[in-house]
């Protein structure tokens, strides 16, 4: 089994941000501030989940986009 590439486990977490599942969207947000983690891409997806309908995922996505500004 192939390890991914830190492009392709990026795009894996922003693709869970648009997950039927509460949980797996939290966990995605929670990812997106990881090492390896490419804050220019992950900012427009951790943006739109500022908008989610769990106050959960809107709460991590705010704090993992202020994690990257740092």
């Amino acid at each position: 089994m192939s390890e991914r590439t830190p492009e392709e486990r990026l795009d894996r977490l922003m693709g869970r941000l648009r997950s039927h599942d509460d949980a797996i969207r939290i966990h995605a947000a929670l990812r997106l501030t990881g090492p390896g983690i490419d804050p220019t891409r992950a900012r427009p997806a951790l943006t739109d989940a500022l908008n989610d309908a769990d106050a959960e995922v809107r709460r991590l996505a705010a704090w993992a986009l202020a994690r990257l500004a740092a």
